[in-house]
C-alpha cells in the first residue's frame, strides 16, 4: 500500500513558528511565582518566603489574624494553592513569638530546611539557625506572585528581634508601638528595624510549610508544539480583529 505524502506549507510552518514565539511570549508574560527551586533533587526539603503585597495595621493581639492574613494571600494564588501547605507569618505576639509560629525553632524544631524566595533560585537562609543568625543570605523582596515591589523598600510588621523571639511593648498588638523590619536588609533589620504605631499599614512576612521536592517530567515537543499552536490562533484571531 502507497502511503499518501503529507505536503506541509511553507507558509504553515512559518506561521506555527511565529505561533511558538507568541505562545511563550503570552505565558512570558503571566508572571507566576516559581514554587521549586532550582538544584534541588527529588526527595529534597526546603521552604518557601515571600513579604505581602497587601497590607495590615497591627493592632490585634492575636496571632491568629496575621496567620490567616498571610495564608489566605497566599491561596488566592492558584500556583501556590497547589502546594497544599499552610503560610504562617514571620511575626510574634504577646502570646507566641516567631520562631514557635513559624516552627523555625533552631532546637525545638531542628534544623529544618533551606528558605527560598519564590524566583526559583534565591535562597535566604540554609536552616532554622541560620534563619535567626543575624544575618539572612538574601532580602525577602518578593510578593507572593514573584514580582519584586515597585518602590526601594517596604515596611515589614513583625513585633520581632533577630533571635526569632519577642520584645516586650514592642510586640504586635500588645500596647501602641511594635518593631517592624524592612525589605531590602539582610542585616538584623529584615526584622527590627524601626517602631512604628500599631495603627498603621504595613506589609507582613510569610513562610510556607516544609516542601518536598517531587519529580516534575521535562515538557516534550506536544507541548512545545501545543504552545505554538496557541499562539497561532491568538496571532490570527488578532489579525483577523
Amino acid at each position: 500500500m502507497q502511503r499518501k505524502k503529507v505536503k506541509i506549507s511553507k507558509k504553515f510552518v512559518t506561521g506555527l513558528l511565529g505561533g511558538i514565539a507568541a505562545g511563550l511570549f503570552i505565558a512570558g508574560a503571566q508572571a507566576a511565582p516559581i514554587t521549586t527551586p532550582v538544584g534541588l533533587n527529588s526527595g529534597e526539603q526546603y521552604r518557601l518566603v515571600f513579604v505581602t503585597s497587601t497590607t495590615t495595621n497591627a493592632l490585634s493581639s492575636d496571632i491568629n489574624y496575621y496567620n490567616n492574613f498571610v495564608n489566605d494571600l497566599a491561596n488566592l494564588n492558584p500556583v501556590l494553592a497547589s502546594l497544599g501547605t499552610t503560610w504562617t507569618a514571620i511575626a510574634s505576639t504577646e502570646t507566641v513569638n516567631a520562631r514557635a509560629n513559624t516552627a523555625t525553632h533552631p532546637v525545638a524544631n531542628g534544623a529544618g530546611a533551606p528558605i527560598y524566595l519564590l524566583d526559583g533560585s534565591t535562597k535566604i537562609a540554609d536552616s532554622n539557625a541560620d534563619l535567626w543568625s543575624g544575618t539572612l543570605d538574601a532580602p525577602i523582596d518578593l510578593y507572593e506572585d514573584g514580582t519584586s515591589p515597585i518602590s526601594a523598600f517596604l515596611t515589614v510588621w513583625t513585633g520581632t528581634i533577630q533571635t526569632g523571639l519577642s520584645f516586650p511593648d514592642r510586640r504586635l498588638g500588645e500596647t501602641a508601638i511594635a518593631y517592624a523590619g524592612r525589605t531590602d536588609q539582610t542585616g538584623g533589620g529584615w526584622i527590627r528595624n524601626s517602631v512604628n504605631a500599631l495603627g498603621q499599614e504595613h506589609s507582613l512576612y510569610a513562610i510556607s510549610g516544609i516542601l518536598t521536592v517531587t519529580a516534575i517530567p521535562e515538557p516534550g515537543i506536544l507541548a512545545v508544539f501545543c504552545v505554538g499552536l496557541t499562539g497561532l490562533i491568538v496571532v490570527r484571531r488578532k489579525r483577523a480583529a
